[in-house]
This record gives C-alpha cells, structure tokens and sequence, in this order.
C-alpha cells in the first residue's frame, strides 16, 4: 500500500488550498486520512484533519491568514492513510505558489530537491499564474461553464460482496446496483464541478465481431482541480447526460498548469451508472 499526493491548488481569492491523493495497491476494507501541513519538509508538521473517509481530497482553509501566498513562504504536506492496523504516509510535497503539482515531479523526489527548484519562479511567473488560474476560473463562472457532476470512480474501500470474485480478483457480475459496475461499494464519490463542453468530436467508426460500431466523442476542460482519471464519469446537470473519461490531458502555459482538456464517450442510457441519483448533490464545488 503507498498512498500519493497528486495535486496542490491554490484558491488565492478566498485563501485556501486543494490536497488530493491516490492510493496504490489500496486495501478491500475501508480506510482513513489524516492531513498535515508544514512549512519544512523535515519535521513540524502539524495534523490539519484526521478521521476522513470516504473522500480523496482535503480542503485547507485559510481565512484571514496575513502572508498564506508569500512568496517567501515555503508550505509543505503530507497525508497518511491508516486500515486494518496499517499506517503508510506519503512523502511531503512541496507548494509555494508556482511550482506545479504534476504528480511525476511529486513520486520519490527528494524533499531537498523540490526546495531547490523553488528558486527557479520568480515573483512574475507567480503572479502570472495566479491570473491565468483566475481569468480561466472566472469565464467558466460567469460565461460559458456548465455546471456537472464528476463522479469519481472509487480505488480503494470495501469490496462489492455481490459482483466482486476475490479468489478470480476481478468482476463476475455486471449491472450490479451495489458497487454500479466498479467493484468497490459505493461506486463512485460525487464532487460537482464547472466544465465546458466543446464541440463533438467527428464520430468514430470501428469494427466488433458483431458489426460496426459508432463512438461519439465530446471534448470537456474543467479547472486543474479536482484532478480526473481514466474511467472517472461526468454528470451534465440540465440533460442528466453522462460521459466516460476516456483521456485526460493538462493544459500548461510557461510551465503553468490552468486546467485540465478531458476526451469522453456519452454512456447509453440503460447503463447502471444512470442510476445514481445526481438531482440530491447539492451545492458546486468551487476552486
């Protein structure tokens, strides 16, 4: 079991900052994180949450903080994963406003490292990011963002007891309203998000053993948090219609990460996922 942070954001207008993390070789039983902040990569973290389940990402609120964004400010986290007796941390990563949060320049990199590279930014590049992030953030608020539900596909938990075959290690029955075809119960944990939906792609044919077939690919971009997966599903609220993330790719400008472009193939209708109730989220995640 080795659990990752895979993305720091900032939220410079109301002074807070996304933690996120991903669990490799998860356990089949339910677990908790703990959070910790600190401002040296070797030691005086302080615990900010304990106890959390069912989640993959933690929000530090810092409100009437003087100084939170200094650029002379040198922020680090950590977060521990604790199941079955067994307690794994991840290694501190490192955050001061600039450098970017790409989960390659986070694994096994040492500590001393990321503080190094820190000197690279300079004040402008900073600022620059803080408004790129901000002007893409305002347009999906106030012109063209469509408010949906990201679904995110459950890693770790407990196993689904009806489809899930853990001598097979893999899925014996499909449509299962339990775990909707994922294999973990529960499913997928709902976060709502802002994104804009682009045009159609061109419809792409291929060939199965029964026949043709036809895929209709719609291109979305949504900020750089939450980060999305593979396999993860977006909800459009006004249609209930829901999409497959098929690939993700972050969008950079001089190195700055201002959010993510998702491909993604429409779910027909009769698929189980259909059944997850989005009309009771209520509320819009806002980074």
């Amino acid at each position: 079991m080795k659990i990752i942070i895979n993305r720091v954001y900032p939220n410079f207008a109301e002074q807070k900052m996304y933690i996120q993390w991903e669990v490799e070789s998860p356990p089949s039983v339910e677990a908790t994180f703990d959070v910790f902040r600190s401002e040296s990569p070797t030691g005086g973290f302080e615990q900010i949450a304990s106890n959390l389940r069912n989640t993959y990402f933690y929000v530090d609120q810092f409100e009437n903080t003087p100084g939170f964004f200094s650029l002379d400010r040198s922020i680090y986290y950590k977060v521990a994963i604790s199941c079955s007796g067994e307690r794994v941390e991840s290694n501190p990563v490192y955050f001061d406003g600039a450098i970017s949060a790409d989960p390659m320049e986070q694994r096994d990199v040492d500590a001393s490292y990321r503080h190094m590279k820190r000197n690279q930014y300079d004040k402008q590049l900073r600022l620059l990011r803080n408004k790129l992030i901000l002007d893409f953030k305002l347009g999906l608020e106030k012109i063209y963002g469509i408010s949906a539900i990201l679904l995110k596909r459950k890693r770790w938990g407990t196993r689904c007891g009806l489809c899930y075959d853990p001598i097979a290690n893999k899925q014996i029955k499909s449509h299962c309203d339990k775990c909707y075809d994922t294999t973990w119960v529960g499913g997928y944990i709902p976060t709502p998000i802002l994104v804009h939906e682009q045009k159609p792609m061109p419809i792409q044919s291929g060939k199965d053993i029964p026949g043709p077939i036809e895929i209709k690919q719609t291109s979305f971009s949504t900020l750089y948090f939450p980060k999305i997966n593979y396999d993860d599903i977006i909800a459009i609220r006004y249609n209930n219609t829901r999409y497959h993330i098929k690939s993700v790719s972050d969008t950079y400008i001089r190195t700055i990460p201002i959010h993510q472009t998702i491909i993604s193939e429409i779910i027909p209708p009769d698929h189980i996922v259909y059944k997850i109730d989005i009309d009771t989220m209520e509320g819009m995640f806002n980074v």
